[in-house]
């Protein structure tokens, strides 16, 4: 009688408590998830907070503001991994844009005493700079390697304003013009001996008179062009307005084989035209990729080719071309 008590008085209590329970889960539906919703919120309050950095982001590098947006939204609209891997892909893009415009600036001397003969800055940004005659200093600011080499070239042909490619293509038909000339100025010439010979009495005939002899209403041929000959051929009628092409290539941190290969290239085309390529204030990376791409085409050469600073490599080029007696600073 009494076991039949007590478990009388436990279902009691068991009845209690579950009708206690499903009434303050009645009561308590609505709030659980305000209850949850309050717990996330407060988690990512740091979060929340960085929208208020998104107008200084933007007017600091509306790149980075472009980024942190489109990782937010991928990340809160499908799921953390993929947000994260989304911001990966667009910095690597945009790090791959930014080399892709990348250009080359043409850097002209500060100031005219030795104490500022070494800083050399863009000549677009600041006045007062002045440029070293005969010999054209440029900066490529990107590094060189194979998704951007051909803007290279480009960039570089353009801030120096001598594309050696067009120019040798144009001295290459200026020459053709000018032999053809020539040639038919001798015929016409050779021509008008044979008439007077046939219209003339006895031997007499049309004299040739050599050029440069001053004898008056004589026919002459045009004088012939200055000609340098270049691999058998000759292409170089005249001189550009610089013998010598300095490259900074402070900014650029590393070079792969297909940016050798195309130094290699601006080097030889220049030479074509009779313009020399000096390599300045390069890293030590840089320097050894170009002795393992096979830059220097002598053993010894570097010497010739790199220098430390770009005061340096302006005195070398002013002592190519310097007379006897002259002396220029760099």
């Amino acid at each position: 009688m009494s076991r039949f008590v007590q478990v009388g008085v436990a279902d009691a209590r068991a009845t209690q408590y579950d009708m206690l329970c499903k009434f303050v889960c009645f009561v308590s539906e609505s709030s659980i998830g305000c209850v949850l919703a309050v717990i996330i919120v407060v988690n990512l309050r740091g979060a929340l907070r960085k929208f208020a950095d998104v107008p200084r982001m933007w007017r600091a590098n509306h790149v980075d503001a472009v980024i942190w947006l489109i990782t937010m939204a991928t990340s809160a609209l499908i799921n953390t991994e993929l947000g994260l891997l989304v911001g990966v892909l667009v910095s690597a893009f945009c790090v791959l844009g930014r080399t892709q415009r990348a250009g080359a600036v043409q850097l002209g001397r500060a100031g005219t005493g030795n104490d500022t003969g070494e800083l050399y800055e863009d000549m677009g940004w600041y006045r007062g700079l002045r440029a070293q005659p005969g010999v054209a200093v440029c900066r490529y600011e990107a590094p060189i390697y194979y998704a951007n080499q051909m803007l290279f070239k480009r960039a570089l042909y353009g801030a120096v304003g001598l594309d050696p490619v067009r120019e040798k293509a144009q001295r290459h038909k200026r020459e053709k013009r000018r032999r053809k000339m020539e040639k038919a100025t001798t015929s016409s010439l050779v021509a008008a001996a044979g008439v007077g010979g046939q219209n003339g009495s006895g031997d007499e005939g049309v004299a040739l008179t050599p050029v440069g002899s001053g004898v008056a209403g004589m026919c002459s041929l045009p004088e012939p062009q200055e000609v340098a000959v270049c691999s058998g051929e000759a292409i170089l009628p005249q001189h550009t307005s610089f013998h010598t092409l300095v490259l900074d290539c402070s900014p650029v941190l590393f070079l792969d084989s297909a940016g050798v290969g195309a130094l290699k290239e601006v080097r030889k085309d220049y030479e074509e035209v009779g313009v020399h390529l000096l390599l300045a204030r390069c890293r030590p990376l840089v320097t050894e990729s170009l002795e393992r791409g096979g830059y220097y085409e002598e053993k010894g050469t570097h010497r010739k080719v790199l220098f430390l600073s770009i005061c340096d490599a302006v005195l070398y080029a002013q002592s190519l071309s310097t007379r006897n007696g002259d002396c220029d600073n760099c």
